[in-house]
């Protein structure tokens, strides 16, 4: 055989091989952003404001409730809105410097606010008072709207329900006793969920049915003892995207709990390589639920959980 016809059958079963290679197609590394650090910031506008709650209007601006005043946040400004003399007049409140423990935005220019012991509608620049006095408000004050546009409204010791006009109010549960309401959500179907807690004792899930918007009587409610060590105080209350009820509170033996209406059960509560408090909770719309504690955050989502932590 030619030299030339030789060679050139060397060099074809030299690279034959390679040819034949599977090409692994590319995959891009998706970063999760909440560990880029360019996202986060600290916003200065915002000091001194003694922020306890917040929500965000639909177009966007973010407005809080804190000690003497609301304010709006678009980003950029910080627009601070005191509670004038005309409201102060109009509201009850047991500190002399009323502070706003739930916000709700109803639109871009028209929110609900419990400040001290009233629920209170702000709406073209004016004041006017919904519930003159819910009783005593702490950090377990709540509020969400209903897929009626119906308010629900959880304080230390009442749930009450608002009208999606706001023409009515109803207190539809209240604590007895030394027990208190410590957090409450509304799942998928509208059915209400209170967490009701014993001081140093127990902790209770409640379920309140509703039906056409409004609550059955109490004679139907559910209520299932929730497994813990000892209940903790700052409790959180959030619906997964799968229908679980998830519980969470400041006790650090307790952990992460999740109550399951198909199985009507508790699943095993989630376990963390050291234990956590967690002071808050809540829900977003792809159905992962957030628990706040003490320097992370935790994810819980379909496929892999997440912890944050600034350790």
């Amino acid at each position: 055989m030619p030299k030339k016809q030789l060679y050139f059958l060397f060099l074809l079963l030299a690279v034959f091989p390679l040819c034949c290679l599977a090409a692994r197609p590319y995959e891009p590394k998706i970063v999760d952003p909440l560990l880029e650090p360019w996202r986060w910031r600290e916003v200065d506008e915002l000091k001194g404001l003694g922020v306890l709650c917040m929500d965000q209007a639909p177009g966007g601006i973010y407005w809080f409730g804190g000690i003497d005043c609301i304010a709006s946040f678009d980003g950029m400004d910080v627009r601070r809105i005191p509670f004038n003399e005309e409201l102060l007049l109009k509201i009850k409140s047991d500190l002399l410097r009323p502070r706003a423990r739930a916000i709700l935005m109803l639109s871009d220019d028209r929110l609900l606010a419990v400040i001290g012991r009233s629920l209170v509608l702000r709406e073209k620049g004016m004041w006017k008072v919904i519930i003159p006095d819910m009783g005593y408000a702490h950090f377990e004050t709540r509020m969400e709207k209903a897929a009626d546009g119906a308010i629900w409204l959880l304080t230390y010791n009442a749930l009450w329900h608002v009208r999606a006009d706001l023409s009515g109010y109803q207190k539809i549960a209240t604590t007895h006793g030394k027990n208190f309401f410590s957090a409450f959500c509304v799942d998928a179907s509208g059915d209400i969920w209170l967490a009701r807690q014993a001081p140093q004792q127990r902790a209770d899930l409640i379920q309140i049915p509703v039906r056409d918007g409004r609550a059955v009587e109490e004679t139907q409610w559910i209520s299932r003892r929730i497994p813990l060590e000892l209940p903790g105080g700052e409790a959180g209350l959030a619906v997964g995207g799968d229908g679980r009820i998830w519980y969470a509170d400041n006790f650090a033996n307790n952990g992460l709990h999740a109550f399951n209406p198909e199985s009507m059960a508790w699943d095993a509560p989630i376990g963390l390589e050291q234990n956590r408090n967690f002071f808050s909770m809540t829900a977003t719309q792809d159905g992962t639920v957030w628990a706040g504690g003490n320097g992370c955050l935790f994810a819980i989502r379909k496929g892999a959980n997440g912890l944050y932590s600034h350790e």
